[in-house]
């Protein structure tokens, strides 16, 4: 056990200084040998073994940013980084937090608190009273079905002092009112009822501790808070964006801002008693798909296709929206996402009103969407644009049959090897000039797929 936590540790410390975290440079050459490791950290990790005991064993936060077992942190800004260690032990309260400072090139243990809970969920380093010196902000598992808790640590001369604690679902800790300073935003779900609540916690300096400030009601009915994205709306005025899960099949989105100085929910029907923002039967998040900075909204539309008959895909295309602080929807683009093949398409405008979509699997390795137009009175749509994905031995070539081309990004350069991606654009008939593209316009509107679209995540 001790030369496995040995080992571990020295890993870590050879990963710390191969990326540069806090030590000096490393030549190419030494990629060659392990880096020998500084006599501070070996001294840091004896005194981590004490901590440790003989059955105790690292336990990194297993979501956020910040996901090591060992994190060095210059929490009083002195120019001094201090280890935070994270750990599990035998005791009745298996979760063990420990702060080494260093003096003089010596590590010694500062503080050190236990918690109950199977894992560390989370770790957030901030300055929440403004006095200088980053609290620590820590959240831990307590088991499948139990709610989480989180607890904000100051250190002191006499070590941690817990200046709040509470049950979480998700947390994000962010700048909601504007004012240049992170609030601490905590998001709880009821499964039994069915509620959920968004709260605002701000330092007060007469009671020295983290107290909630404002809250929010959420959608009622869900079955579970599956994300949580702090963003902007229109205008750039800040937000949260916390996404549930309803009906198992269906995602719905309450957007929480601060309007006139009162924390509202700016997407909630009132009568309905859940929030306007609903994707029926579909698994995307919102995301700034234009890279404006603005948060957009996805809604899904069923595309017609022509070949229906012969496939059981359901084509959608994705209608993207902003929000303003007044609940004002503008719309941004609109795309049809490829899933399965990990790449979505910008539509043209000229697209939007009758557009068909098929997909033409005919050839092996060869994976092949076509968009099309219906053309007024016409009852066959006219194929204007093929995608294709391929992959096998022979990929390069077929991307290079007459009439296709490479669709070339930055994206495209760097992703799978194993994959390339082509198009064909069909030549139009003059009548129908107007929804014609250009082989850059394609290459522009291409991209891949981000998995944070289809995936959750409770810390932002």
């Amino acid at each position: 056990m001790v030369r496995q936590k040995t080992a571990l540790f020295s890993l870590f410390l050879v990963l710390l200084m191969l990326s540069g975290c806090g030590f000096s440079s490393v030549k190419s050459s030494d990629f060659l040998a392990v880096p020998e490791i500084a006599s501070e950290f070996k001294q840091l990790q004896s005194e981590i073994d004490k901590e440790l005991g003989l059955y105790g064993e690292y336990a990194a936060p297993v979501s956020g940013s910040r996901r090591q077992s060992v994190q060095l942190e210059d929490l009083n800004r002195d120019g001094t980084k201090e280890a935070i260690v994270f750990m599990r032990t035998a005791s009745e309260k298996p979760l063990k937090l420990c702060l080494f400072t260093q003096v003089e090139g010596r590590y010694t243990l500062k503080a050190s608190v236990e918690g109950e809970g199977s894992v560390f969920d989370c770790v957030y380093y901030y300055d929440t009273n403004r006095d200088g010196y980053s609290e620590i902000i820590v959240g831990r598992s307590l088991g499948s079905g139990v709610p989480k808790a989180v607890s904000v640590y100051s250190v002191s001369d006499d070590g941690f002092f817990e200046m709040m604690s509470n049950t979480y679902t998700g947390i994000s800790l962010f700048d909601i009112d504007d004012d240049g300073v992170n609030e601490l935003i905590i998001v709880r779900h009821d499964l039994a009822s069915q509620t959920a609540v968004a709260e605002v916690y701000r330092y007060s300096e007469s009671d020295k501790a983290m107290l909630l400030s404002d809250s929010v009601n959420l959608s009622s009915g869900a079955d579970s808070i599956l994300r949580i994205k702090s963003g902007y709306l229109s205008g750039m005025r800040p937000a949260i964006f916390i996404s549930s899960q309803f009906n198992r099949t269906d995602i719905l989105t309450d957007i929480c801002a601060y309007r006139n100085g009162r924390f509202v929910n700016i997407s909630m029907n009132e009568e309905m008693g859940f929030s306007a923002e609903e994707v029926k039967q579909y698994t995307i998040f919102g995301s700034d798909i234009n890279g404006d900075k603005i948060f957009d909204l996805p809604m899904v539309e069923t595309l017609p296709s022509y070949e229906t008959q012969k496939s059981s895909e359901t084509f959608r295309k994705i209608i993207w929206r902003n929000y303003n602080l007044y609940g004002r929807v503008t719309e941004v683009m609109q795309t049809y996402h490829n899933n399965s093949d990990g790449w979505y398409f910008i539509l043209p405008e000229q697209w939007h009103d009758n557009l068909y979509i098929d997909r033409r699997d005919y050839v092996s390795g060869e994976r092949t969407i076509v968009f099309s137009i219906m053309p007024e009175g016409a009852t066959i749509p006219v194929d204007v644009l093929s995608i294709y994905t391929l992959t096998g031995d022979n990929k390069e070539d077929r991307s290079r049959l007459p009439g296709r081309f490479r669709i070339v990004t930055e994206q495209t350069k760097s992703s799978r090897r194993d994959t390339i991606f082509a198009a064909y654009l069909a030549e139009l008939p003059p009548e129908l000039a107007e929804y014609a593209i250009t082989q850059e316009d394609v290459v522009k509107s291409f991209k891949l797929i981000q998995t944070e679209w289809l995936t959750g995540e409770l810390n932002s």
